[in-house]
């Protein structure tokens, strides 16, 4: 009796130890599904400081970023460095992967410019390093002219990500896109543009249109506006909206101030900033406050960014 005692006993506490176990395991596999929140898209200076609007704006350096048809419009060379610095702040700390307090990244990027041609392209080089994450991205854009006032022009973009949770286990994914874009020029005050990102869907979250436009009035004040969504998807759950205004004083010294919202990717935002721009030589420096929702669909925590953008561009 005692024997049989003393194996029911064992059942009981083997039975215990295998529910604290499992219980465990499940907790760790919880927490390993709280993965980083994801690196944010490219963006130049300029971008930056206008919220990321600027789809229906005539810009060279921003091919690679946004819309690649503008290129065809220019007849130059340039040269554009930029650094940026992050720092990130997890709302709720308690279930955050990274900790409590905040993390500061940094990216570097160098874009060559070739406009003066038959074929207008860009190359664009991206190292950065986003909390555990890092990536390094190769973007090839080029554009051709059609018509007088119209342009379309296409962006390559191949990337190397490092994932990690934790800065010890990394997973490593290499993956190209895709960027569809087309500008046309009413006149000298009014211009549109529209994209089509990531439309053969690599990165289904990503894939979306979006149009804009950019209205100048005399000479001294721009007013532009974004509008878009994931057309694969519900209009009211990834419709998104940028605006921005640009301001010119002293003739080369530009200021600008954008906002944001985007329902697909849970974000919205502000930029502002200020550009000194001569014929040869710009300068542009960017502030931008960002906030991500917290999304169970996106593996997305709430979170808190700041950044501060500066470049430097030479034109010839």
């Amino acid at each position: 009796m005692k024997f049989l005692n003393n194996i029911a006993g064992n059942m009981i506490k083997t039975k215990i130890l295998c529910n604290i176990c499992t219980a465990s395991i499940l907790t760790l596999l919880s927490f390993s599904s709280l993965a980083i929140n994801r690196m944010p898209d490219f963006q130049t200076t300029r971008l930056k400081s206008t919220g990321g609007a600027g789809v229906g704006s005539l810009l060279v350096d921003e091919a690679t970023a946004l819309n690649p048809a503008p290129l065809a419009f220019f007849g130059l060379g340039s040269f554009y460095l930029q650094k940026m610095f992050t720092k990130s702040t997890y709302s709720d700390s308690n279930t955050s992967p990274n900790g409590p307090g905040e993390k500061e990244s940094d990216m570097t990027s160098i874009i060559a410019t070739d406009t003066k041609g038959r074929v207008k392209g860009s190359l664009r080089y991206l190292d950065q390093d986003y909390l555990y994450n890092s990536r390094k991205q190769y973007a090839l854009s080029m554009a051709h002219m059609a018509g007088k006032s119209s342009s379309f022009g296409i962006t390559y973009k191949m990337t190397k990500d490092e994932i990690s949770n934790d800065g010890i286990n990394f997973q490593k994914e290499k993956y190209n896109q895709t960027t569809f874009g087309a500008s046309h020029v009413l006149n000298n005050n009014f211009s549109f543009g529209i994209i089509f990102v990531d439309p053969f869907k690599v990165k289904a979250e990503q894939t979306r249109g979006i149009a804009g436009i950019q209205y100048v009035y005399q000479d001294f004040l721009s007013f532009m506006l974004d509008g878009g969504a994931d057309y694969n998807k519900k209009l009211s759950e990834t419709v998104l909206w940028k605006t921005a205004m640009q301001i010119k004083f002293y003739d080369d010294f530009y200021i600008r101030a954008g906002i944001y919202d985007d329902r697909g990717l849970m974000e919205k935002g502000s930029g502002a900033g200020i550009g000194w721009l001569q014929p040869k030589l710009n300068i542009e420096l960017a502030l931008v406050n960002r906030r991500l929702l917290q999304s169970e669909k996106l593996n997305q925590l709430s979170e808190d960014i700041k950044e501060t953008s500066f470049s430097l561009g030479y034109r010839f």
